[in-house]
């Protein structure tokens, strides 16, 4: 058991100390396991932490959690559990747990940099971890008195009786917050010699029992054994109860409060295992049910979908046609590994078209990604850019050529395909540059579930493909995939719209700019049936972008809503990017929103829906979006830039929502991808409820002042950062994602571009004065290397 604080994740996160039992060979144990193991144990550990803890998180609600640290009692229910060592970080239950006598000092470790808030302030304290050993606590021990056996803790079932959790939960945590009775256990059932009492009943009845001696106690990860010198005695067994246990040499396993077991041995030598029910037998046979059923549609023919909506070129959607009337000219040679290191990025596959990207490269692409996803269909989607067609054409004929089908969802934003991949179960393919210029295209990839797709997670792979599709040709199957289309556009609207709630919308005026990007397909049909005034600009499907670039983190590309909101005196502003998936937000009063502000705002809405959820935000957000996050009551995590890796932190700690700087914006319960569309709707609803006008809700999120993303050209961008690392030894670092320096009142990220010789600097400090001489500080110091 480890004190819970809100600075743990500086010292090593809860998973983390969950491995101890692995990295100590077994010698320290970890309570943890516990809470894992079984949800009925879960109640007793965060009640447990709390007595341990300054700030515990509570997070299971309805529990009679104690007002303030109780360290002696803490330990005693630990030696309950069976707990054999115990963490503190903070001096004060240091200090209580030094002199407690139970306990024996067998190790520190640190010191490390911890951030403590109080209040508005943020500091730096340093903590060690301070490990003790536990007294008494043997996972087999004797019992004093008998059991006693609580009665109204079961319900009829159609098997017989059946456990009542909430009558249990009830009673047991009576029982394990009143000191009292700890000489009694409270069983959920037992043998008729045991007296039964009614629940939360006082001065239970003392039987006093045989003195028995237990010895040669074994524990492995499926089972526990132990001898006794006496049989018919009741011993206690310091593990989760649960269904599965199986006994022999005793009667039967007896639930114990708080959620241990009691067995009475029936021969000198007891094993506990841990086996099936006939619940996990009936989930075993329907799992192989299931798994027939899935081969079997497999092999069925492919479902007919309503045909897509396809683009005929620049200026909107047009007659369905699939193909270009003319050809992208220009071919890549072999599919030369020198250019495709060049288009393959570290997120996904980006390019010129027809230099870097054209027919041939997809095709290949499609091949690849066919054999690397591994499943029976692939949905492939576009967004407006002339090029898309031909493309995704020849993507489709290379995932057919390796026998898998094609699912053409036509024209979609990026966000539309990664619900499709998560409804569908389905891996996808998103044909797009986002935000770059007209002659790019790209393709961006995901598994079934919308699971990410990056250099990290497949794309090296799908690369060394394609390399050897150029040099030895395709590998020939024996049958080819067919073709299908689908449009999911309704579907995928009413999910966005799932994510707030109707009834409370205002009237509100909103523009929003899409730059002839995808939003103009997406925006009308996710605000359809909803009571905002909505006005979209530039709003024709056009590759070519007419009105200015569909890059809404740039200034400049801000202009034209900016205006437009302060003529019409709308309410607020949407900036779509060329895909659709990022959107940024202008106020009332014509000021753009950052990305960090925005990521605020959504977490603490989604707080509100959410208490004490986690939520993510990239390192190069601001200080103040983990402040907003702490106040609000959740738990902030903090994420290398990039949605690979926020998606995977989001799946391993389940996340309820994560931000980037960017404008990307994700939420767990749309598969964990991104999606503007959400977050503006998201913001809607919070200025509807709250009445107020974004002008003035954002000075609750706007804290300080940011230097924006400045790219500078270096010849070696390593060995600057070591340079500058040096540069500011005494200040609290971390190499995350770059190098991050913080001072204190300021900070900085400096990150290396994946694809070019360039920096990436974001700094910010306490007041515009401060921002600027330490953005000069900092950037003379590179120039000068």
């Amino acid at each position: 058991m480890w004190q819970y604080e809100p600075g743990l994740n500086d010292m090593g996160t809860p998973d983390a100390l969950m491995l101890l039992p692995y990295w100590t060979n077994g010698c320290i144990g970890s309570e943890e396991g516990l809470y894992y193991e079984s949800s009925a144990t879960t109640p007793y550990h965060f009640l447990n932490v709390a007595e341990l803890s300054d700030q515990p998180s509570d997070p299971v609600v309805g529990l009679n959690y104690p007002s303030s640290p109780d360290v002696t009692e803490g330990i005693q229910h630990l030696q309950m559990l069976g707990v054999k060592y115990f963490m503190a970080e903070t001096s004060d239950i240091e200090a209580k747990a030094d002199t407690d006598s139970s306990l024996r000092l067998v190790g520190t470790v640190g010191p490390f940099p911890v951030s403590v808030t109080t209040g508005s302030t943020t500091s730096v304290q340093r903590r060690t971890w301070k490990i003790y050993e536990i007294a008494d606590s043997a996972q087999v021990t004797p019992l004093v008195n008998q059991p006693v056996v609580v009665t109204g803790v079961t319900q009829s079932g159609l098997l017989g009786d059946k456990p009542n959790p909430q009558a249990w939960l009830k009673a047991s945590e009576a029982w394990y917050l009143d000191a009292a009775d700890w000489n009694v256990y409270e069983a959920q059932s037992g043998p008729k010699s045991w007296a039964r009492v009614a629940p939360n009943a006082t001065n239970l009845p003392e039987k006093a029992l045989p003195v028995v001696h237990v010895s040669n106690i074994r524990s492995g990860t499926e089972s526990i054994s132990f001898n006794v010198d006496q049989i018919g005695v009741p011993v206690l067994v310091k593990a989760s109860y649960f269904p599965n246990w199986q006994v022999s040499g005793a009667k039967d396993i007896y639930r114990v409060t708080p959620n241990l077991m009691v067995v009475v041995p029936t021969a000198d030598h007891v094993t506990l295992s841990y086996g099936y029910t006939p619940v996990d037998w009936i989930g075993f046979i329907l799992s192989l049910l299931g798994l027939g059923a899935v081969v079997l549609l497999w092999r069925l023919r492919p479902v007919a979908y309503p045909a897509p909506r396809h683009f005929s070129g620049a200026g909107g959607v047009g007659n369905r046609r699939l193909h270009l009337t003319t050809k992208v000219r220009g071919r890549m040679a072999s599919l030369d590994p020198a250019v495709l290191a060049l288009v393959f990025k570290a997120y996904d596959i980006r390019g010129t078209v027809p230099d870097q990207m054209n027919a041939d490269l997809a095709r290949a692409v499609g091949s690849a990604f066919a054999r690397f996803a591994g499943s029976g269909r692939i949905l492939v989607a576009r967004d407006m850019r002339p090029s898309g067609v031909e493309l995704t054409q020849a993507f489709a004929q290379g995932v057919t050529r390796a026998g898998v089908d094609v699912v053409d969802l036509g024209l979609a934003s990026t966000d539309e395909l990664y619900f499709a991949s998560g409804s569908l179960d389905a891996p996808g393919a998103m044909f797009t540059a986002s935000h770059n210029p007209a002659q790019y295209n790209g393709i961006k990839l995901c598994l079934a579930g919308a699971r990410p797709v990056g250099a990290d997670t497949g794309l090296r792979e799908i690369m060394n493909a394609v390399v050897r599709i150029g040099t030895d040709g395709d590998p020939w199957v024996p049958s080819t995939g067919t073709v299908t289309q689908a449009d999911v556009l309704a579907d995928y609207a009413a999910k966005v719209r799932s994510f707030v709630s109707a009834d409370v919308l205002r009237p509100l005026k909103v523009i929003a700019d899409v730059a002839n990007g995808m939003g103009g397909l997406v925006v009308p049909a996710v605000f359809e049936g909803l009571p905002f005034q909505l006005e979209v600009l530039f709003g024709e499907l056009d590759g070519s972008f007419p009105n200015h670039p569909a890059d809404p983190i740039q200034p400049e590309n801000l202009v034209d809503l900016q205006r437009r909101v302060l003529e019409t005196g709308a309410d607020v502003g949407l900036a779509f990017d060329g895909d659709a998936d990022r959107c940024f937000l202008v106020d009332d009063l014509g000021v753009p929103v950052s990305g960090s502000a925005t990521t605020a705002l959504v977490a603490a809405a989604m707080l509100e829906k959410h208490p004490g959820a986690t939520i993510l935000y990239n390192l190069i957000c601001s200080k103040a979006v983990p402040e907003v996050i702490r106040e609000r009551g959740g738990v902030p995590v903090r994420t290398r830039v990039g949605h690979s890796f926020i998606k995977a932190i989001m799946a391993d700690t389940d996340a309820i929502f994560g931000g980037e700087h960017s404008g990307h914006y994700y939420f767990r319960e749309n598969y964990r991808a991104d999606s503007g569309s959400i977050a503006a709707l998201v913001v809607l609803e919070v200025l509807s409820r709250s009445g107020r006008r974004l002008s003035e809700l954002r000075t609750e999120f706007d804290r300080y002042s940011a230097s924006g993303e400045i790219n500078i050209e270096v010849s070696d961008p390593v060995a600057v950062i070591d340079t500058v690392a040096r540069h500011f030894d005494g200040a609290r670092q971390d190499r995350l994602d770059g190098l991050t320096v913080d001072l204190g009142d300021w900070w900085f990220n400096l990150r290396p571009s994946n694809t070019e010789p360039l920096l990436r600097l974001n700094l910010e400090a306490a007041n515009p004065e401060m921002c600027s001489a330490r953005t000069a500080e900092v950037l003379s110091l590179i120039r000068g290397h």
